[in-house]
């Protein structure tokens, strides 16, 4: 929907408004930095207007993300779930959560790998 709202850590703000912004996130992130992604889903369930979605996103890191993460070519393999809700046979809402961001951040090359 147009005025979809979507929730995220790494959305600024925490909050996607309208879904441009939703399309310019994709487009940057697994348009470019992230060209061979591919999601894999292992459950999705569906009550009334909710939609729950457990993935797995899988890429290549070959494009830098901004504002200044630089590409490491590695592959990166994280595990989320969202909760998506429907209006009108759109989608208007989505929250993303229960993702393992220290080793997404470890992956992309932000932060270094613990030794613990």
């Amino acid at each position: 929907a147009t005025d979809f709202i979507g929730y995220s850590s790494i959305a600024p703000n925490g909050v996607y408004r309208g879904n441009q912004e939703m399309v310019d996130f994709f487009r940057q992130t697994e348009g470019i930095a992230f060209p061979d992604g591919r999601h894999t889903i292992y459950t999705i369930f569906g009550a009334d207007d909710y939609v729950a979605v457990d993935f797995l996103y899988s890429g290549i890191f070959a494009a830098d993300l901004p504002p200044n993460t630089v590409h490491n070519n590695k592959k990166i393999d994280f595990h989320y779930h969202c909760k998506i809700r429907f209006e009108a046979g759109k989608i208007i809402e989505i929250t993303w959560f229960s993702y393992d961001s220290y080793q997404l951040l470890q992956d992309l090359g932000v932060i270094a790998p613990s030794s613990f």
